[in-house]
């Protein structure tokens, strides 16, 4: 319980104690830096001192009243939030759960009845650790830092992520943005849907509990991502409190781990559905009830222990970075790169493009996380990154983000923008070419829409340096095209001559240049309709080898022809086409950046 109070009280006194508000008197001691009084009939309060010591006052009568609570938050001279002075807050909320009269002490026990000398062990930043040793004498729990020293610094690095503002509005919300969740045990506690989630009515507690709900999901995680004797929480960048004309942001992804003792009673709490069992309740009295009986098997629990192990710091197992490789098709690839001390076999990939989805640890890089053909350039790859089954990184990517923040971003060299700005019309140009609508009804991603794409002035023509050739004689069919469909591949249809079948033809002879391709390795050769002709497919061809030109040799009957093509020999051919016209010279233009890059 201690450990869920400081943090509490830590949280909203770092992100409301900048907000200049009407001021209240509150009588309390010189050296006291932040006060939280909470009154509905009696009074409890968490203090703050100079030095760092935490006091919390329980209600003396052990009984409150549910029909409103009065919030007096005051702060004084604190450098690590641009705080001089004495700034205070103070508001009434009514609960809507009518007035009764609850007996505390009847409620939580093991609360008022807290005796030894629990710990929490923080470490804040990855390397600021302090401890926490927590004690009672009367009604007052009280906690302190081994040395001040280290709380001082614990506390500094914790506000540094914290950017506060003045807007111009008198607006008072909250924002949760989407992204963050809560994971305790096999719980999943997260977002549903694209929106945030803002609270800014705090009288209506009905459209409070809707939004929550609309907002928030719990899933069960599988036995991969058990939390086991952790409890995490992420909150994204972004999130925002605001208070009459003051705002705070969190200004980088802050991630808050609670690790359990092995077999100890915080780690069985932390395995009993806990958030199922909140989720459920019905209303405001049942929530309360169920949270009061949280907070006193809590209290039994970290007594029992001794210890509890609590880690905040920015999300920063490992630096992530994504990118593309135009090869036969546009690969984008993952790459994780584990900071210092950090495990390597702990990280795991997820993801999912389309249809297809996949897993991965590091241990190869990159990871292919989606293989994209010229249409699907704008479809969107969801990518999540683990470590140690906490979710870290959830990202959508594509193709188009990759090329838009390299033409965007300062420092980009002219050839990667060039060849951005060209990946982008081909892909826009290949939408419309194919009647490409999207892989899902939402089409905002396609290149083509709207005319976001093209934006290049498209070659004159394909030069006739391109032209395919052939030799030889040959009174069956020989046909050269080019597959964009998937992937971008050379396809040769070859007939036999009359009175000849298929099996009559000898093995076709590949060449790329002066080298000899392997069939099965290189290409491959299949049947085509009712086995009347033959299909050879080359593999595969890289942008920046879309003009080197592959000899195909056929002899069947005596009869023998070569026919010499390349992917540009479509282009070249098809600049004619008026369908095709605007996807043959686009396919030049990426050649022409690609094979410059």
């Amino acid at each position: 319980m201690m450990k869920r109070i400081i943090a509490v009280f830590a949280a909203v006194a770092m992100l409301l104690g900048v907000c200049a508000v009407a001021s209240t008197a509150v009588d309390v001691p010189d050296n006291v830096k932040a006060y939280l009084q909470l009154t509905a009939g009696d009074t409890g309060s968490v203090a703050v001192t100079s030095d760092y010591k935490v006091a919390i006052s329980l209600p003396t009568t052990g009984e409150v009243n549910t029909e409103s609570v009065s919030v007096l938050l005051m702060l004084k001279d604190i450098a690590s939030l641009n705080i001089s002075g004495t700034r205070t807050f103070s508001t009434t909320l009514t609960t809507g759960l009518g007035s009764n009269n609850v007996s505390l002490s009847g409620r939580i026990p093991n609360v008022y009845n807290f005796t030894g000398s629990a710990k929490v062990n923080a470490t804040v930043d990855f390397e600021n650790e302090v401890t926490y040793t927590a004690s009672r004498n009367g009604y007052v729990l009280s906690a302190a830092p081994d040395t001040e020293g280290a709380a001082r610094a614990a506390w500094t690095a914790f506000a540094s992520h914290i950017d506060v503002e003045t807007k111009t509005d008198d607006d008072s919300y909250a924002i949760l943005k989407n992204g963050s969740y809560i994971k305790m045990g096999t719980e999943y506690l997260h977002f549903e849907g694209s929106g945030d989630l803002k609270i800014d009515n705090l009288s209506d507690r009905q459209a409070i509990y809707a939004k929550i709900r609309e907002a928030l999901v719990l899933e069960t995680l599988g036995d991969n991502q058990n939390m086991g004797t952790r409890a995490v929480a992420l909150v994204k960048k972004g999130t925002q409190l605001a208070i009459g004309t003051t705002v705070a942001t969190l200004n980088e992804d802050y991630m808050i781990e609670i690790e359990a003792v092995e077999g100890g009673k915080v780690r069985d709490i932390l395995q009993s559905d806990v958030l199922a069992m909140l989720r459920s309740c019905s209303g405001g009295t049942d929530i309360m009830i169920n949270g009061l009986a949280l907070v006193n098997s809590l209290a039994e629990a970290i007594q029992t222990d001794g210890s509890v192990d609590v880690s905040l710091h920015p999300v920063d197992y490992a630096r992530v970075t994504a990118s593309i490789a135009p090869n036969d098709s546009i690969a984008v690839n993952l790459r994780v790169y584990p900071n210092e001390g950090f495990d390597s076999s702990k990280f795991s990939v997820e993801y999912a493009f389309k249809d297809n989805t996949g897993t991965s640890d590091i241990s190869e890089q990159p990871i292919v996380v989606a293989e994209c053909a010229a249409k699907e350039m704008g479809d969107v790859v969801n990518i999540k990154v683990y470590y140690d089954g906490i979710l870290f990184k959830d990202v959508n990517y594509s193709v188009r983000t990759y090329c838009e923040n390299t033409i965007a971003k300062t420092g980009s060299s002219v050839k990667d923008v060039e060849l951005c700005k060209k990946i982008l019309d081909f892909g826009a140009y290949a939408e419309k070419y194919f009647g490409y609508t999207g892989y899902t009804e939402d089409s905002s991603t396609l290149l083509s829409n709207n005319d976001v794409y093209p934006k290049e002035e498209l070659p004159d023509s394909v030069p006739e340096d391109y032209k395919s050739t052939s030799t030889g004689s040959y009174t069956g069919k020989i046909t050269a095209s080019l597959s964009l469909e998937s992937k971008t591949e050379l396809v040769f249809h070859v007939s036999p001559p009359s009175g000849k079948t298929v099996s009559d033809i000898d093995p076709v002879e590949l060449k790329l240049g002066e080298k000899t391709l392997e069939s099965g390795t290189d290409y491959t050769v299949t049947l085509g309709k009712d086995d009347k002709y033959l299909i050879v497919t080359v593999n595969g061809i890289a942008a920046k080898d879309l003009a080197s030109a592959y000899t195909i040799t056929v002899t069947c009957g005596g009869e023998t022809k070569t026919v010499t093509y390349s992917a540009l020999s479509w282009a070249y051919k098809m600049q004619s086409n008026e369908k095709a016209a605007n996807i043959a010279k686009s396919l030049y233009a990426y050649y022409l950046a690609a094979s410059a890059s």
